[in-house]
């Protein structure tokens, strides 16, 4: 119950020959796994281990989930090994009784909650071990440990290797560890995975990741900026399709408004507003008043989509601008009644975020 096999060239499993009582031996192993997507889940998870040395038989191996933490320290029993280092257990070993060494002469450190390790009843995955060769463990307790650690790294306290523990029979078997100078015989992890697809980025996002390509990625950006002088905000150069390093002058903006007499004493009032079909964040509402206070949306365009008329607005065009595509214009006629003093306009545009 002092001694250990910290970096030890083997891991062993199962009880061992006479000359040390049939005592069981298990071996502790963990993966690291933080060099994963923080968005992954495992769908599939093998563990694979090299039994090179063992007494005759088939017997089956099992990999619990361990429940705590444990260390690693500079024992080394060596070749053959089996019985751990013949000096003792060193500073943040793992041994029978100790989660981890903290002292030496004599031994002292973190108990174990139960001797032998702290681990889940069930297997998590088990493997049929005969003659000499490669084995793997899978199965869905595998991908479920996995998928808990990647969830709570703080958990992830490795597996357990515990094979058949007979107190009157030798079954155990020897399998290369980490330290072993053969690569292919060191323990083995592998997996597959899936992410989650990233969110595409918003138009807005895009409209200045192409304006500012210079930007450091996550360098904030005021939307209500106006790095080109014109009076136009960021994201409302976004939704008419402007650029925001030229001065856009209003005359040129592709807004009007004219009146001219309707049927009877009514008046009609064509009104043209600009939009970007690509700017699919912004919902634009065409609004008239007659006091300033309480407006009538008489024309939307919502998600790119070509303008609809509302409350008396019919859509008389929605057509390219020439020379300046993807923009648009969009002409919408209003017939205002008999008695209308005053009218007043604006275009109400609303970024989603």
């Amino acid at each position: 119950v002092t001694t250990s096999n910290g970096v030890g060239p083997y891991l062993f499993a199962g009880s061992t020959a006479s000359p040390i009582n049939y005592a069981p031996r298990r071996s502790l192993l963990r993966f690291d796994l933080s060099g994963l997507p923080g968005d992954a889940t495992i769908t599939d998870a093998g563990v694979s281990l090299t039994m090179d040395k063992s007494i005759a038989g088939e017997f089956t191996f099992d990999l619990h989930r361990v429940l705590g933490a444990w260390g690693e320290g500079t024992s080394n029993s060596g070749d053959p090994g089996g019985a751990g280092d013949s000096n003792g257990a060193t500073i943040g070993d793992a041994t029978w009784t100790l989660r981890q060494v903290t002292g030496t002469g004599p031994v002292t450190g973190i108990s174990w909650s139960t001797p032998g390790g702290d681990f889940a009843a069930t297997p998590s995955a088990s493997e049929s071990v005969n003659s000499d060769g490669g084995y793997t463990w899978s199965g869905s307790g595998l991908i479920d440990d996995l998928n808990a650690w990647l969830a709570t790294p703080g958990s992830n306290h490795g597996w357990l290797l515990k094979g058949p523990e007979s107190p009157s029979t030798t079954e155990a078997k020897r399998f290369g560890s980490r330290e072993n100078s053969d690569l292919g015989a060191r323990p083995n992890l592998d997996l597959t995975y899936t992410q989650t697809a990233p969110p595409a980025p918003l138009p807005f996002e895009t409209f200045l990741t192409t304006h500012f390509p210079s930007a450091l990625t996550g360098e904030f950006i005021d939307p209500n900026g106006d790095d080109d002088g014109d009076g136009i905000p960021l994201q409302v150069e976004h939704a008419y399709g402007f650029s925001p390093s030229a001065f856009n002058a209003a005359s040129a903006s592709g807004f009007s408004t004219a009146i001219a007499p309707g049927t009877g004493d009514t008046t009609k009032l064509t009104l043209t507003f600009r939009r970007m079909p690509t700017a699919t964040d912004v919902t634009y509402n065409l609004q008239i008043s007659g006091n300033l206070t309480s407006w009538t949306t008489v024309a939307t365009s919502a998600a790119g989509a070509t303008a609809t008329g509302a409350n008396g607005g019919t859509i008389i065009s929605d057509v390219e601008i020439g020379g300046q595509a993807p923009a648009r214009l969009v002409t919408v006629e209003v017939t205002l009644p008999s008695g209308t003093d005053a009218q007043f306009v604006r275009l109400e545009t609303v970024r989603s975020l």
